[in-house]
């Protein structure tokens, strides 16, 4: 089955096809492309989503599945919110 690895750093994206046997998982996809050994994660400590929807290294996958290895936030979503508001009451 072909399927899609991606990680997005900060400065561009870098992506990888893999055509891997049926019920390969997550973490499989992610070994197979090289991109965690690309730049220097922690392959086991890794956040993946596919799709946009989190998801366990052992989700099976499927054809056409993209496979996304997610970052850290920098800030959270929440707490920028709260940053704003507090800057828009004080002017």
């Amino acid at each position: 089955m072909r399927i899609e690895v991606v990680y997005a750093h900060p400065k561009a994206q870098d992506s990888v096809e893999l055509d891997l046997p049926d019920g390969a998982d997550a973490a499989a996809a992610v070994a197979a492309s090289g991109l965690a050994a690309r730049y220097g994660l922690d392959a086991s400590a890794l956040k993946l989503g596919r799709f946009g929807d989190r998801i366990a290294g052992s989700t099976r996958l499927r054809a056409g599945d993209r496979i996304d290895i997610l970052r850290p936030l920098a800030i959270d979503p929440k707490e920028l919110r709260r940053q704003r508001a507090r800057r828009a009451r004080s002017r």
